[in-house]
């Protein structure tokens, strides 16, 4: 019986795999959700994991093999629908070198 509940919990959900900082993770969500819906339960999830890792222009977003930019406000310039079991990279800026 609670086997047959947990699985009516998770009708017309999809899994999605998450690299943060080169670490994977799983989230669930709704049909029809968005990036931002995905961004903002990895916030909501990973708190602790994300503490110092700010979403701005500099974060490097890639969903499904496309890069996915951000704008001066930190807001996202395109917000997909996610397809059946996205993938999304997220990792800060990368800088340095010696000139």
């Amino acid at each position: 019986m609670e086997k047959q509940r947990e699985d009516r919990t998770l009708e017309g959900q999809t899994e999605h795999t998450v690299q943060i900082i080169g670490k994977n993770r799983k989230i669930k969500l709704g049909e029809g959700k968005r990036l931002s819906d995905l961004i903002s339960a990895i916030k909501t999830k990973y708190k602790e994991e994300l503490k110092g890792f700010s979403f701005n222009k500099s974060t490097s977003i890639v969903l499904n093999g496309k890069v996915i930019k951000m704008n001066e406000n930190g807001e996202l310039e395109e917000n997909p629908i996610l397809t059946k079991s996205s993938i999304l990279s997220l990792m800060p800026q990368i800088t340095g070198g010696t000139q």
